[in-house]
């Protein structure tokens, strides 16, 4: 996960007062996508002297849907000048900033929205992710904290929390982060996936099997946990268990190729030359070259063998496929 995808550009449009016509009217222009109207109507609006704000923040949003970044800035200035209080200005010209990768320009204005507004967990989020960007960890580790204890579901301060403890050399604390996430959480997969990392990391593999194996739990339809699964229950020396738990996850994936090569190699490593024909068959059968590497190896072994029998099958199986 990126520091980048916390963030959500805010293009919203206010409630016109009573009267405004213009401002009315450039409103409804934008809310319609029809922004170059809406661009032209709110300069009406200023001439008309309708609440220069608000028109002046709209301005901003405008000018970014149309990617004149440089104008965004300038009309967000201009809201600003016009209210200082107008926490939306500060907060969209502070993620705009962020999205040019301008984290100064970002950490500086959105501070000042952060002053107006200090239990905005959106901008807490937001403004931790800056301090990050900068190496401001100091920073950004307690307005993390602050933000969960405001709200605890906010999902992107444990990944933002884990992120930074990555960064600064302390996994353990990094684990600790995701494993405070919450388990009614929208992303407990992306959380299960990256604890069996962080344990096979360590080398407890015991550890990673167990998340990997909570994670096919959450998520039946991913294929790739089943493979980490086990290659981390072959690397723990449980072979006949890795090669039951592939099984059983090919006869649901059954194209899963890679799987199919992978319990393979296990089987032939260990000497179990019936299942590691089967395995390879199936990921040959759905175009993995490695399949027909193993059968050839199969092949080369029985002919060692001397046993034309199944020299004679393997050879079938090849030309067949």
């Amino acid at each position: 996960m990126t520091q980048k995808t916390l963030i959500i550009v805010l293009l919203m449009t206010l409630s016109a007062l009573h009267g405004q016509n213009y401002l009315v009217k450039a409103n409804e222009y934008y809310q319609a996508g029809k922004v170059k109207k809406a661009i032209k109507t709110y300069y009406q609006a200023l001439d008309n002297n309708e609440n220069p704000a608000l028109v002046y923040f709209n301005l901003g949003n405008a000018y970014f849907q149309l990617d004149s970044m440089s104008r965004a800035i300038i009309n967000y200035q201009l809201s600003i000048e016009e209210a200082p209080e107008f926490f939306r200005a500060y907060l969209n010209l502070g993620i705009l900033y962020y999205n040019l990768d301008d984290m100064a320009s970002a950490a500086s204005t959105l501070e000042q929205a952060y002053a107006l507004d200090p239990k905005n967990t959106q901008l807490m989020l937001i403004l931790a992710s800056v301090y990050s960007n900068l190496d401001e960890f100091s920073l950004a580790i307690p307005l993390l904290e602050k933000t969960l204890d405001i709200d605890p579901k906010m999902d992107d301060c444990y990944f933002l929390l884990y992120e930074i403890n990555r960064k600064i050399g302390d996994p353990g604390e990094a684990k600790t982060w995701l494993e405070r996430y919450p388990k009614n959480g929208k992303r407990l997969t992306d959380v299960y996936q990256l604890l069996g990392e962080l344990s096979e990391e360590a080398g407890n593999l015991s550890e990673a099997a167990l998340y990997y194996s909570k994670l096919i739990a959450v998520a039946p339809d991913r294929r790739w946990p089943h493979y980490q699964l086990v290659r981390i229950m072959y690397l723990s020396g449980t072979i006949l268990s890795a090669i039951q738990q592939a099984q059983w996850a090919l006869e649901r994936f059954g194209d899963f190729s890679e799987l199919a090569l992978l319990a393979g190699n296990i089987a032939y490593e260990n000497r179990l030359f019936g299942r590691a024909e089967k395995f390879y068959t199936q990921a040959y059968s759905h175009g993995n070259a490695g399949g027909l590497v193993g059968l050839q190896n199969l092949l080369q072994h029985y002919k060692i063998q001397q046993d034309e029998k199944n020299i004679s099958h393997i050879t079938d199986l090849i030309i067949m496929r």
